[in-house]
């Protein structure tokens, strides 16, 4: 791609600074049927303005080569390759991921985290265990499944949205770990109108394990699993029911039903949706404004569940004085058999120096090792 430095370095047409070959309008660098864009082609073809590269800078005294950007003086021409994405959404994605993270920690005071699921499958689970092992660190956890539109991974994820820290792994020296493994505390769910299928029964599940709360709009209301659509020859498409959701109320699963379900199959959710706990709606403006008071709301959720229920954490707060002196103390109160200080009894005493026997290494040549301590000039028996 060719680069104009200023104008001094333009050619006699309308060329504007910066602008390069294979994106200048008809008449800036020759006709436009000569230039190709770079999305499109790998080359461009050589008509009116084309160079190719300069030479690589000469080497200097040491026989090293110049860097790049010592050429590079004003109004000086220069090549740039330019390689294009095929789609810009996961930068955005990123990007969107990156400012949600910080606006929640933020609002939180550093004891809030955030966790995004696109969706209940591949990627949904892989963004799962690349941000939940560190945000859970902060305290409390606010899971994010707008626009969620389902997939067959939820129950991984309660399963370990459920575990509560029960014990500490505590080393010599290093910050204690918890048991289980990056247990959770205080977790709220978010939703939207957009969630649905397995985000929508992990909702309703979230709540009912009694995990959080859910905050936001009432979900989509589609639990039905469907086959494949068909296109028929009027082009629409038809598809078939697959597989449903039967879930008991509320209350729990009662041993009867747990025998024999009814006839009729329901869970509640089907053309209804999750009502969440705490209903807010983002408003059209709210997205011209950067704005997004569910998130705000979930945050507040995440920040009163905190403080109503703090979660363990271990007390290491004994200083190493304090667990030397302890040490010292007991040492110094204990006296064990034959006066040791050692709390603890040994199969066998310690071997006294110059007690150690000797090891005796056979020999692999009795022979040959009998004629080396023979005296010099001295013939031994062969």
């Amino acid at each position: 791609m060719r680069v104009c430095g200023d104008v001094s370095s333009r050619s006699s047409s309308s060329c504007a600074p910066g602008s390069s070959v294979s994106s200048l309008p008809v008449g800036c660098a020759g006709p436009a049927s000569m230039l190709r864009s770079p999305v499109t082609s790998r080359r461009i073809s050589r008509g009116f303005g084309y160079s190719p590269a300069p030479p690589p800078p000469p080497p200097n005294k040491k026989g090293l080569a110049k860097p790049a950007d010592a050429a590079r003086k004003p109004g000086a021409r220069f090549d740039v390759r330019v390689r294009a994405m095929h789609s810009e959404l996961d930068a955005r994605y990123r990007d969107m991921i990156r400012d949600r993270t910080k606006r929640v920690d933020i609002l939180g005071k550093g004891k809030v985290g955030y966790l995004r699921l696109p969706d209940m499958e591949r990627t949904g689970y892989s963004e799962f265990w690349r941000h939940f092992p560190r945000e859970v660190r902060k305290g409390a956890l606010v899971v994010d499944l707008r626009g969620n539109l389902g997939g067959h991974i939820s129950e991984l994820l309660l399963a370990k949205l459920a575990q509560r820290p029960l014990a500490w792994d505590v080393p010599r020296r290093g910050s204690p770990t918890v048991y289980p493994s990056h247990a959770s505390g205080s977790v709220v769910a978010l939703v939207d109108e957009n969630t649905g299928s397995d985000a929508e029964l992990a909702a309703e599940a979230f709540r009912r394990l009694g995990l959080g709360r859910v905050v936001g709009a009432r979900t989509w209301g589609g639990l039905l699993t469907t086959s494949d659509s068909f296109k028929l020859v009027d082009g629409s498409e038809v598809s078939m029911p697959q597989q449903a959701v039967a879930m008991p109320p509320a209350g729990g699963v009662d041993s009867e039903i747990a025998v024999a379900m009814p006839p009729e199959i329901a869970n509640g959710i089907e053309n209804r949706g999750v009502v969440p706990d705490v209903e807010v709606a983002n408003a059209p403006h709210d997205y011209a404004d950067d704005a997004d008071p569910q998130l705000d709301a979930a945050v507040r959720e995440a920040l009163a569940l905190l403080a109503a229920d703090p979660p363990a954490r271990f007390d290491d707060s004994r200083t190493t004085d304090e667990d030397e002196a302890r040490a010292a103390a007991a040492e110094r109160a204990h006296v064990g058999p034959g006066g040791s200080r050692w709390p603890f009894k040994t199969y066998a005493p310690y071997p006294e120096d110059g007690d150690e026997d000797e090891e005796e290494v056979p020999e692999r040549f009795p022979e040959r090792e009998r004629r080396k301590k023979l005296p010099k000039g001295a013939k031994g028996k062969r």
